[in-house]
């Protein structure tokens, strides 16, 4: 298992409203995350709740995220069919009145 890379340059507040909503006010610091980033420019990453807020107010940390899905062998993959189309009369037996409408 990789160690986990955090983000160093970063600032990550939570911001709760009374009614109950809330939302998070993020700062990254664009040179390390060009680091990071893979060749189609793309980086992922996780933002996790800190146990206690930092002393500058950091409620929250981000690290990169390096998950990636199992290859499927081709056997494994599920092929999808798609269903038939009904034609009109498959739906003249239904008697809508029985369902209460």
């Amino acid at each position: 298992m990789n160690q986990k890379q955090y983000i160093q340059k970063c600032k990550i507040v939570e911001k709760q409203f009374d009614n109950g909503g809330s939302l998070l006010n993020v700062a990254f610091h664009l040179d390390e995350l060009k680091e990071m980033a893979n060749d189609g420019g793309w980086v992922n990453l996780t933002v996790a709740k800190r146990k206690e807020a930092s002393p500058k107010g950091a409620t929250h940390y981000a690290y990169k995220n390096e998950y990636k899905p199992k290859e499927q062998s081709e056997a494994s993959k599920k092929s999808y069919t798609k269903p038939k189309e009904k034609k009109g009369e498959d739906f003249k037996d239904n008697n809508l009145d029985d369902l209460g409408w």
